[in-house]
């Protein structure tokens, strides 16, 4: 109700305490509304808009522009200040934001093409400064992005026509585009099966190694 953050561990049987963030200008006393995990990094949201990322580095997914080893403290993403973020999601190794604008950035470790920025053999492995999506490739097609979630090594968005797309690691059939299409997509594609063509898709979330949809007739 505070808007504080909080955190404990369990393992060593630590009393929960609160979290000060920082930005530039040193320690902050923000309003936070979400916050979301990944294997070892966070993000948390301000009612402002606000994003801060903390934990690992490694890969880039705390979206500071460089690969730093940790950092212990939730710090302000300086790319987005300016913009107002409305929604954020981390992946295993990865993490993905929404403005208000509907726009979708993308950072962290690419690997099976989890952030769908680039393409094929040619796709950057890291890329620690947030990436625009455009949807289409090349042939970019405007769309706002109402929501977006992250498994261990894929992305799935939902946009403003309520349609699903996908991107990345695709094994186990986590991005929806059927049996015989369970190979790696280094770029977002539009997820057409005849169940949603009559309905809307209004929410996602992703575990691990699937995805779970939200419909409206």
């Amino acid at each position: 109700m505070d808007g504080k953050l909080w955190q404990f561990n369990l393992k060593n049987n630590e009393k929960p305490k609160k979290i000060t963030a920082f930005d530039e200008s040193g320690s902050l006393n923000p309003f936070f509304t979400s916050v979301v995990c990944g294997e070892n990094h966070s993000l948390a949201l301000t009612r402002d808009g606000e994003v801060f990322s903390w934990g690992s580095g490694r890969f880039g997914q705390l979206g500071h522009g460089e690969f730093t080893n940790s950092l212990e403290k939730p710090t302000s993403i300086e790319f987005f200040q300016g913009l107002r973020v409305k929604e954020i999601a981390c992946g295993g190794f990865h993490s993905a934001v929404i403005t208000d604008s509907g726009d979708l950035y993308t950072f962290g470790w690419n690997h099976f093409g989890r952030l769908g920025i680039s393409l094929g053999k040619d796709s950057m492995v890291n890329c620690a400064e947030p990436s625009l999506i455009e949807f289409g490739g090349e042939n970019d097609i405007e769309l706002n992005v109402l929501k977006v979630a992250c498994g261990s090594a894929h992305t799935v968005a939902i946009t403003d026509d309520y349609r699903l797309w996908s991107c990345g690691w695709g094994k186990y059939g986590q991005l929806g585009l059927g049996a015989d299409r369970l190979n790696d997509n280094y770029l977002f594609v539009q997820v057409d099966s005849t169940e949603f063509r009559d309905k809307q898709i209004v929410d996602c979330l992703c575990g691990r190694w699937n995805t779970f949809l939200i419909l409206n007739k």
